[in-house]
């Protein structure tokens, strides 16, 4: 299987959040399993503000600080490069929690540690990740990093410098030209 990418239009993105509440219902996780989130970033000064919106969940890094710190074998990373959790495998220890630099990962009230794990049941008939298919706005993509290289991206070297190699990119969407 070929590395893949979740891609991040934040030029699309209007911060609607039916990306995170169809993944919300997906997991099915109760009230406190939002394994991924909207962040807002304003810039400017009023009355020249703008507001950005990031998607916000497991960057399926390629040297994952949280399969490292896990003792247990929990987390793992398919041959398309998507982290995974085991649930069932998982003891609530916390220490991938305390590992991942992006605060990706999170324990539940159940105890145990959950994140984004890409949707493996969708991908695996072909489909992709409940937030991408949800977003009305088409804004989230998943697939092939060469797919999107040629395409403006916004300065990510802040997730990057931890040197985990993330696979999540933030597209920036220049006037008049569809992303």
């Amino acid at each position: 299987m070929t590395e893949r990418v979740f891609v991040v239009d934040i030029g699309a993105c209007t911060g609607c959040q039916t990306c995170a509440v169809a993944c919300l219902d997906r997991a099915d996780l109760g009230d406190d399993g939002w394994l991924l989130r909207i962040q807002a970033e304003e810039r400017g000064v009023f009355p020249q503000v703008t507001v950005r919106f990031r998607v916000a969940h497991c960057w399926h890094c390629e040297q994952p600080a949280c399969m490292a710190a896990c003792d247990w074998g929990a987390i793992t990373v398919d041959s398309g490069g998507v982290v995974g959790l085991d649930r069932a495998a998982c003891t609530g220890c916390g220490a991938c929690v305390k590992a991942c630099p992006f605060g990706a990962m999170q324990l539940l009230a159940d105890g145990l540690a959950a994140k984004c794990d890409g949707c493996p049941e969708q991908l695996a008939v072909g489909e992709q990740p409940v937030c991408v298919r949800a977003c009305p706005m088409r804004a989230l993509a998943f697939g092939s990093p060469d797919v999107f290289n040629d395409r403006p991206r916004v300065d990510d070297s802040a997730f990057e410098r931890h040197g985990l190699g993330p696979r999540v990119r933030h597209l920036l969407r220049p006037e008049g030209r569809e992303v």
